[in-house]
């Protein structure tokens, strides 16, 4: 029931929106400001040494300074019942609404992704694709022993 809540407020960011209230120093009016959310995905939660967790993956265009902490602050507290489901709405448009920051403890950028550059130059005969295939075989073969 919690978890189909979280995923159901989570939904919320998808698409193109005015995120100047989950960052500091952005207005409203600012261009740059506006940022697209492509999916928000909720693992099933898991048990580590007694406490509940979750794995959240955000894939976006680009993100802007603790962008992703306040929106997990914002599920949070709507979960919680300390904000109202339109919240996040409210938070999209001109007036400024205080989102605390989730604690980083936990926060993992686990990976980028490239994929409007690697579509746009990746196969132009100039520029290679940015991609972490190849680092991340290098990484296994370090693990393995593969260099020695």
């Amino acid at each position: 029931e919690i978890l189909k809540l979280i995923k159901d407020v989570s939904n919320e960011y998808l698409g193109s929106h005015n995120f100047h209230n989950f960052t500091s120093g952005k207005k409203f009016t600012d261009p740059s400001a506006r940022r697209h959310i492509f999916s928000v995905d909720i693992a099933d939660p898991f048990l580590t040494e007694n406490v509940e967790f979750t794995i959240i993956t955000i894939k976006g265009q680009s993100f802007m300074l603790h962008q992703i902490r306040k929106m997990i602050s914002l599920i949070i507290a709507i979960v919680r019942g300390i904000a109202s489901r339109d919240t996040i709405q409210q938070a999209y448009n001109a007036d400024k609404i205080d989102i605390p920051k989730a604690p980083p403890l936990g926060l993992v950028l686990e990976k980028l992704h490239y994929d409007r550059y690697d579509k746009k130059f990746g196969k132009d005969g100039q520029h290679e694709a940015l991609t972490w295939e190849q680092a991340e075989l290098d990484d296994d073969d370090d693990e393995n022993g593969a260099d020695e």
